[in-house]
Order: structure tokens, then C-alpha cells, then sequence
């Protein structure tokens, strides 16, 4: 049934995309997903004038959110309705925020979540979150707005060390081997223990993230005639995993530090 419900700051949502959530006074009690989670009172089976979504009238939107709720929109009202066609677009337009640099407000991650999201309870189904892989890539563009929104959604305080490539040097614009200071991401690679880790995952809870070294791989023998070959062909395999933390990555730090320091004070005397 499709209402107009009354918001309690005097404002109208056409109620096209919300969830009962059961019956209060006789009176249905829904939930607006475009109002984050504030419960409304439906007034009737009746039409009102739409004033527009909270979402679009009353909160102000990073530049990010305009352009992922644009695309949600638009998306939408492409028929036929395509899972696959959802999920890529917003997919796509997530990454394309990110990497244009676009400004992400603090919370714009349980906006993302709140926003791409349809049915309800058993049939809920989630199209795009703001997860692991998408910080990958905030990371690599430099997108330090994008990384914040993602670090406060999950309660997560960054690894931050000198010396890390970037997960997607081509997004970066750095070669391997770059001595930079950057967020640690799925993908990162640094030196660690004497030795080239990638980052593979982070802890649930983030208290640590997993770096592996791996084993040289096999290479083909490449052609006598024309030089043709000489490709990899052997698994990749793990030579040793780390779980690194804070204190890890602290005790690095300071050890360097002290380095620097007697360096520094070697050549001046």
C-alpha cells in the first residue's frame, strides 16, 4: 500500500520503501528507510503532498552520498529488475566516489548500508556496504574522508606505518618500493621481519591485521628459439604469517626512531 506518512518535524515521505514493524493503537508503525531507522505513524490510506525524503530535504548529504544516492535511485527504476544490475551499479558508484576523492561525511557508512538495502526480516537482502575492500581502495586513492567514515562505522583505529605501498599502485600513481607513511589495507605491502609481506585480512575486531611472506614460485623455461615463456607457473605458498599489532607496529616505530637519532647524532659530532 503506498502512503504518505507524517515525519514529526512536520515534513512528508512518500512511503515507497519502508518496513512494518507490527501495529501500536491501531495505528501501523513503520520505519522509513530513508530516515535511518525513525519510527513514523502512518495517517491513513490517504494522499498528502509530497515535500520530498528527509534524506534530500532535511539532512545534508557529503558529496559522496549524493552521488551513491543518485545512482541507487536511478538504478532502481531500470526495469527489468536485476540483482546483478544493483548490486555492480552501486558497486561501481562507490568506487568511483572514492577514488574521484569525493568528500564522505563521519557517517556515511550506515547511511550507505541503511540506504542500499530492500525487504525486510528473512527477505532482507544488503546491496552494498562499505567493507574491507572498499577501504582497500579509499587506501589507495588517498581518499582520507572515506577512510575516516569507514574507521568510526567500525569502532577501528588505523595501522599507520612509514614505509607501505599502497594495495592498487595503479590507483596510487606509486611505484613499488615507495618509502611512504600510509594506512596499512588488505593489500598492502611493506617490509617486515626482513622480509616483503602483503596484508591478507584484519581481525573481527580489528586489534590486528594478518601479513604473509611467500615462497619463490616456479618459473617455465622459456623458449630456445624465440624467447617466448618463462612465465610463473608454480602455486603460490605461504612462507610465514604475522599478526601484527598497535604495539607491534609501535615498537617498530621507536626502534627506528632510535636509529635515526644515533645516526643523527654520529654525523654531527
Amino acid at each position: 500500500m503506498k502512503v504518505m506518512i507524517e515525519i514529526p518535524d512536520g515534513k512528508y515521505c512518500e512511503g515507497c520503501n519502508f518496513n512494518s514493524l507490527g501495529k501500536e493503537n491501531d495505528n501501523f508503525i513503520q520505519v522509513c528507510r530513508f530516515y535511518y531507522g525513525r519510527k513514523l505513524k502512518v495517517e491513513g490510506n490517504h494522499t498528502i503532498k509530497d515535500d520530498g525524503c528527509p534524506l534530500l530535504m532535511n539532512e545534508s548529504m557529503s558529496d559522496a552520498m549524493k552521488l551513491i544516492k543518485h545512482a541507487w535511485d536511478c538504478v532502481l527504476k531500470t526495469k527489468p529488475f536485476s540483482d546483478y544490475r544493483v548490486t555492480s551499479t552501486m558497486h561501481e558508484a562507490l568506487t568511483l566516489a572514492i577514488k574521484a576523492g569525493l568528500k564522505f561525511a563521519k557517517d556515511d557508512c550506515k547511511k550507505i548500508a541503511d540506504l542500499c538495502e530492500l525487504g525486510s526480516g528473512y527477505y532482507c537482502q544488503q546491496f552494498l556496504s562499505f567493507d574491507d575492500r572498499y577501504y582497500s581502495v579509499a587506501v589507495s586513492a588517498g581518499n582520507v574522508s572515506a577512510c575516516q567514515a569507514f574507521e568510526l562505522h567500525n569502532n577501528f583505529k588505523p595501522f599507520i606505518m612509514h614505509g607501505v605501498d599502497a594495495p592498487d599502485v595503479n590507483v596510487a600513481g606509486k611505484k613499488h618500493g615507495t618509502n611512504s607513511t600510509n594506512r596499512i589495507a588488505v593489500g598492502s605491502k611493506f617490509n617486515w621481519n626482513n622480509e616483503s609481506v602483503t596484508v591478507t585480512s584484519f581481525a573481527k575486531d580489528y586489534s590486528h591485521f594478518v601479513a604473509c611472506s611467500y615462497k619463490p614460485r616456479e618459473y617455465e623455461k622459456a623458449c630456445s628459439s624465440c624467447g617466448r615463456g618463462g612465465w610463473s607457473t608454480g602455486e603460490v605458498k605461504v612462507n610465514r604469517l604475522y599478526k601484527i599489532t598497535h604495539d607491534d607496529l609501535k615498537a617498530i616505530k621507536n626502534k627506528t626512531d632510535e636509529v635515526n637519532k644515533n645516526a643523527t647524532d654520529n654525523s654531527l659530532s
